[in-house]
């Protein structure tokens, strides 16, 4: 299960893509939020 684990955001090329809700991905670094798969980015 990765619902607490960081991601490499696409946009800013920062770890800081987090899972905020199923199937919503947000970047703390650039701030945009994207959707995504549910588990997985």
């Amino acid at each position: 299960i990765s619902q607490h684990a960081k991601y490499t955001c696409s946009f800013c090329g920062k770890t800081k893509m987090k899972r905020k809700a199923v199937g919503i991905w947000h970047c703390g670094s650039c701030m945009k939020t994207v959707a995504g798969g549910a588990w997985t980015y």
